[in-house]
């Protein structure tokens, strides 16, 4: 399976303009029972997992806690981001499938999604 992902550009504060890969991605919702768009989800290939901020995750699932508990950590030793994993199904483009997201309990956070299972190697930005 092979998915493109376009570019946008966008300003950074330390290296001026730089182009992201950003995408649509929808969420199934366990306790409205619809389809949830988030967009411009930045795509990181290399992550290892899906994360979604809290007000987010608040409209997919009744309790966040009831996930496999999980700390994030990332470039700054020491931060720690606390998350709960879900299975939920997710819907790029055409492709419908299920995976794992983690659902942060924190609310400043922009949704990236990763390498999940379904696209491993298949991942492609154009």
């Amino acid at each position: 399976m092979e998915i493109e992902f376009p570019y946008t550009e966008e300003e950074s504060r330390t290296f001026g303009v730089v182009k992201r890969p950003r995408m649509l991605m929808k969420i199934f919702s366990k306790t409205r029972s619809i389809w949830v768009p988030i967009k411009e989800t930045l795509v990181d290939t290399g992550a290892d997992s899906t994360v979604l901020p809290r007000f987010i995750g608040e409209l997919l699932v009744e309790d966040m806690t009831t996930g496999k508990y999980s700390e994030i950590k990332g470039v700054v030793p020491g931060s720690v981001l606390v998350a709960y994993i879900h299975e939920l199904r997710i819907k790029v483009g055409d492709r419908e499938f299920d995976a794992p997201v983690a659902l942060q309990t924190q609310t400043m956070f922009h949704p990236y999604s990763a390498e999940l299972e379904v696209w491993t190697s298949s991942m492609r930005a154009s």
